[in-house]
């Protein structure tokens, strides 16, 4: 794993699965600093966005409702090695983790959540995340540049922005369109909807000795929605624009311990890769901890479904173990 850069240069290198590991470590020990004035704290910048090349420098970003809370845990950032580094734009505090040399690790960019600046870092991750087409145009510049700026941050960083501006754009629309998605209780009716326009998934089959094209067939969806009405699971429809996209299903749900299993299946291609799986599961988590009263929801994915096993991550999820050709997942409240 390379982690670390000197100050004022760019090296740009291929994504590292080390870089999340670290990002994690870092977001726990803030954790523990900050406590509740931390409202969320988030892996962000090119580390956190799948397939491009980045500079090997870790960035956070602290949501706070008041960022003289944040300053209020100087000398303690300090103790754990988080330097001050003032206000490098407006509205924003910086620290840095550094090794020798001038070398920095990590960026923790601390700003108002929910606002400006908190939504734009979130934005134009998961907007790249689930646009791989757009991600690769913004690895090629970033490529091209490091090529005419290796020396001079500032330059690259700036030659950037015009396709920044126009990739933060077009994220807020597309995160306006997340927030159309939501849940609803499945029935009869929108089960019958679902499956009329469903298209078979093959990473979702460990034997693809089983896998073949979806037919319609109207009293096997009656069998299948009558066997999944029981008390140990809520079946969910996926909602956009009032037709069911997907399925969650929150099962194996165990009051006395708490805890629940989320399965998710979205419809076709059509409705994959834009985010609106990420935006179900975050609803569905929602649902298991406010509505359910659980304290923690679990997952798992065949060891090939990478697509699902970086959603899971994006929603919260931490990694547990890989076993029997699964991987498996939880989330706790």
């Amino acid at each position: 794993m390379s982690i670390g850069l000197k100050r004022g240069t760019v090296r740009l290198e291929p994504q590292d699965s080390a870089w999340e590991q670290s990002a994690r470590e870092v977001i726990a020990a803030l954790r523990e600093i900050l406590g509740p004035d931390a409202r969320d704290i988030q892996h962000i910048g090119s580390t956190a966005i799948q397939g491009i090349l980045a500079k090997p420098i870790i960035d956070i970003a602290v949501g706070v409702e008041d960022l003289a809370h944040m300053r209020g845990h100087d000398a303690e950032l300090a103790e754990r090695g988080f330097l001050f580094r003032g206000e490098d734009v407006p509205g924003q505090l910086l620290y840095v983790l550094a090794g020798p040399e001038d070398i920095r690790t990590h960026h923790i960019h601390t700003v108002i959540w929910g606002q400006k600046d908190w939504n734009n870092y979130i934005n134009f991750r998961d907007y790249l995340n689930c646009h791989p087409d757009m991600a690769q145009r913004y690895s090629q510049l970033k490529e091209k540049l490091w090529g005419q700026y290796g020396e001079d941050r500032r330059a690259y960083t700036q030659s950037k922005q015009a396709l920044i501006d126009e990739i933060l754009a077009r994220a807020g629309n597309w995160r306006a369109a997340m927030e159309e998605i939501s849940l609803r209780v499945m029935t009869r009716e929108l089960c019958h909807r679902l499956f009329q326009g469903w298209e078979n998934d093959p990473d979702i089959y460990a034997d693809m000795g089983r896998f073949g094209a979806y037919h319609y067939n109207e009293a096997a969806v009656n069998r299948y929605f009558d066997a999944k009405q029981n008390s140990s699971r809520v079946m969910l429809a996926v909602m956009k624009d009032g037709a069911p996209i997907g399925e969650i299903q929150l099962k194996q749900i165990d009051r006395e311990k708490g805890q629940c299993t989320l399965s998710i299946h979205m419809q076709n291609d059509a409705v994959k890769g834009r985010g609106y799986g990420t935006r179900a599961e975050q609803l569905a988590v929602r649902y298991a901890f406010d509505m359910l009263g659980l304290r923690a929801v679990n997952a798992d994915t065949i060891v090939k479904n990478t697509r699902s096993q970086h959603v899971l991550e994006k929603v919260g999820f931490q990694y547990l173990k890989e076993e029997d050709g699964f991987r498996y997942y939880r989330l706790q409240r």
